[in-house]
């Protein structure tokens, strides 16, 4: 590439019906001047563009960079929800677990309460019946008598009359 000082240093050979030697030299000092200025011009561009290419480049790494980092942002937020649904899976069939055997548990105490309601209630029944043969033999014996014999009842203190033998009370 040609230089400024390339220029300035040109030498021509002379003639003798030439051009005039020191409009040419003045002429030359112009576009030496103008050409120094483009070339410097020129220089700076060069210099700038290498400094656009140079941030371009880093630019573009930073892309890079910046997508890779997407990318691994997404797949742990799809590994971090995988990880929450299955732990929520877990703990809703826990849940579920626990709450049936709650259940069953509970339903066996219902029909534990059940069995023994109807324990007592046998029980109830002959008591009731109990107390009403003691009763009958207890009438019996003072309808023949007019007294009861303690001997043919039993013990005279197991022997217990209520007022009222019908109520379900005790």
């Amino acid at each position: 590439m040609l230089r400024p000082i390339d220029i300035h240093n040109a030498e021509f050979k002379r003639s003798f019906k030439g051009y005039n030697e020191q409009e040419v030299d003045a002429f030359l000092e112009k576009v030496v001047k103008a050409y120094e200025e483009l070339f410097k011009e020129n220089q700076m561009l060069r210099e700038e563009n290498e400094k656009l290419k140079e941030s371009l480049t880093n630019s573009q790494s930073w892309q890079g960079d910046i997508q890779e980092l997407v990318k691994i942002t997404k797949e742990t937020l799809t590994e971090t929800k995988s990880i929450a649904n299955k732990q929520a899976t877990e703990i809703i069939e826990n849940a579920r677990l626990s709450a049936k055997r709650m259940l069953s548990e509970a339903e066996e105490e219902v029909q534990k309460v059940k069995d023994e309601i109807a324990v007592l209630r046998l029980k109830k029944q002959e008591m009731r019946e109990r107390i009403r043969r003691t009763l009958e033999t207890v009438w019996a014996m003072v309808e023949d008598n007019g007294e009861p014999d303690v001997n043919e009842v039993g013990n005279h203190e197991q022997t217990r009359v209520f007022k009222d033998f019908d109520t379900d009370e005790y």
